[in-house]
């Protein structure tokens, strides 16, 4: 009788489904596992993101930080202003003047980066001379005035003179350059309190050379490349302060150029040339003095300047 036993198969059957479900609990478990392990190391990551918005601090004001609304102090006003006058030093010539005399000085060129950009580089030697040496050329573009010629539908040309801004690009070859006024501008307005520019339009190169050279204080003057004669070069209407064309005519002086005058001998100047490889190039005194004249006798002077209160 067999009432109270399994048959071989029947065990046999069981013992195959208990197998498979061991194993699919087994296989659950893994999965689980897997998930759980995918799961943790998601929240790990976005954790770890949220924890770097936190390394930024938030702003919060501070004792030294006046809020928006707070009115700030203000001095009282004296009932008699100060007056600072300036005060420049008198340059005479020297006693006797020496029969030659040449500034040591460092020398730049305008091959680089402005072609063009001559009285840049050239006012750029000069504040370098007087210890300004963080100054670069690309430095005091940022501070120059540039102006663009236009045409108009009459096909009239027109735009600023260079008494007025730079004309042009001192980076293309295209470019035209500026005059006497335009420097100074740079020079007073951005730069310095210990040095000034004086616009000395008008002297005399001799004069400019026994006065100021021959003191130690280079001067910029106008005259052409390698002193060739001066040619017309473009032609245009100039504007007025409100971008109206006037009836003035302004003619390019064509091959005009900037360079420093840093001494003299009994025939030469010499020249620190933006140009030139050398550190500087004599010219006979006629030629330059007749280059200078049909540049207007342009020239600027930047020399120390003393404050004093009254």
């Amino acid at each position: 009788m067999s009432g109270g036993h399994l048959s071989e198969g029947k065990r046999s059957e069981i013992f195959t489904a208990l197998l498979l479900f061991v194993m699919l609990l087994g296989a659950s478990f893994g999965m689980a596992s897997a998930v759980r392990s995918a799961v943790s190391q998601s929240m790990m990551s976005h954790s770890s993101i949220i924890i770097n918005t936190y390394d930024i601090p938030d702003f919060e004001p501070t004792p030294d930080t006046p809020k928006k609304t707070d009115t700030p102090d203000t001095p009282d006003t004296p009932a008699e202003p100060i007056k600072i006058e300036r005060k420049r030093k008198v340059y005479t010539p020297p006693n006797p003047l020496p029969d030659k005399y040449q500034i040591k000085m460092k020398h730049l060129t305008q091959f680089d980066n402005l072609v063009t950009g001559c009285e840049i580089v050239s006012t750029c030697m000069v504040l370098n001379y007087w210890g300004k040496d963080n100054v670069t050329p690309e430095d005091m573009l940022t501070h120059l005035r540039r102006g663009k010629l236009k045409m108009n539908k009459d096909g009239v040309l027109y735009g600023p003179t260079p008494d007025n801004m730079f004309i042009g690009d001192p980076h293309q070859y295209s470019g035209f350059g500026c005059f006497a006024p335009t420097i100074c501008r740079v020079v007073h307005n951005y730069y310095y309190t210990d040095i000034e520019a004086i616009d000395t339009t008008g002297t005399p190169l001799s004069e400019l050379a026994a006065k100021y050279v021959a003191n130690d204080i280079p001067v910029l003057i106008w005259v052409t490349d390698g002193m060739s004669p001066v040619g017309e070069g473009s032609t245009w209407r100039s504007v007025d302060s409100d971008g109206k064309i006037t009836k003035e005519e302004f003619v390019w002086p064509l091959n005009e150029h900037c360079v420093v005058l840093i001494g003299y001998d009994k025939n030469n100047y010499i020249i620190c040339d933006p140009l030139d490889q050398n550190e500087s190039t004599k010219y006979d005194k006629k030629l330059v003095e007749t280059r200078n004249k049909e540049l207007y006798n342009m020239s600027v002077t930047v020399i120390p300047i003393e404050y004093e209160e009254e």
